[in-house]
């Protein structure tokens, strides 16, 4: 009889046993390096979405901040044109008083007479006439000399109308215009008119953009002349010079410049 070799078959099964390990160790080591490629994919996927989104909400942002900072340069533009054509108006009733016959021929008991007619008509304060040298009689009699005065100067250097700061007098914001006179193309006197300043600076307040933003209108120099606090008016408020000791308003300022 034959003995069955267990040794040998011993032998068979270890060999088997030991691929069986290493096909596993291959299969989990596979499925290792699978995860930590999936993983490292899915890593780059989510960085790659984020750094997208965060560079598309950069662009909206600035997009939105460039549109709205535009669509205010067009607001302040359209405001400008709007506070400039009601100024010309302003002006535009001046020039037509300075051109009466009443008013060129330099005769002052008639030129009175026009002049009161124009102050109840566009309801100004007073009015007078200047000579050339800055010598002027208002309706109320009152006499005096504006050669000093800016908007006299520019009146009679550049021929156009011009208009005064605001002027304090007694409890009310004052606002002189001068215009020349002209007989036959020549200059021969300065028309002034002085109105409540209330009548520029309403047109300035009413001007509002969104919920809370508001005009207001400065001087060459920086000086506030129309506002909604009146005071800052009456303060001659700068924020230019203001800004020198104030950090705070330094970006203003530097917009106002």
């Amino acid at each position: 009889m034959f003995k069955k070799d267990n040794g040998h078959k011993d032998n068979k099964l270890a060999q088997h046993k030991s691929r069986g390990k290493k096909s596993t160790k291959k299969r989990m080591s596979k499925k290792s390096i699978g995860r930590f490629i999936g993983i490292s994919i899915s890593l780059l996927i989510i960085i790659a979405c984020g750094t997208l989104g965060y560079m598309s909400y950069t662009r909206a942002a600035s997009t939105m901040q460039n549109n709205i900072s535009q669509m205010l340069k067009e607001q302040t533009k359209a405001y400008a044109t709007t506070i400039a054509a009601k100024s010309e108006k302003i002006a535009a009733e001046l020039e037509s008083c300075a051109a009466k016959i009443r008013i060129r021929n330099m005769v002052w008991e008639e030129q009175k007479s026009a002049l009161l007619e124009d102050v109840e008509r566009f309801g100004y304060i007073k009015m007078g006439v200047a000579d050339l040298s800055g010598n002027v009689i208002y309706t109320d009699e009152i006499r005096e000399n504006v050669s000093d005065n800016k908007y006299f100067k520019l009146a009679i250097q550049n021929g156009e109308t011009c208009f005064s700061d605001p002027i304090q007098e007694g409890n009310q914001l004052v606002v002189y215009m001068a215009t020349p006179i002209k007989n036959e193309g020549n200059p021969v006197g300065v028309l002034i008119a002085a109105f409540d300043h209330k009548r520029i600076n309403d047109i300035v307040s009413e001007i509002q953009f969104g919920k809370t933003g508001s005009a207001y209108m400065i001087n060459n120099d920086g000086i506030t002349v129309a506002h909604r606090d009146i005071q800052l008016v009456i303060d001659k408020d700068n924020t230019i010079k203001s800004a020198e000791d104030t950090p705070e308003l330094q970006d203003l300022a530097k917009l106002e410049q």
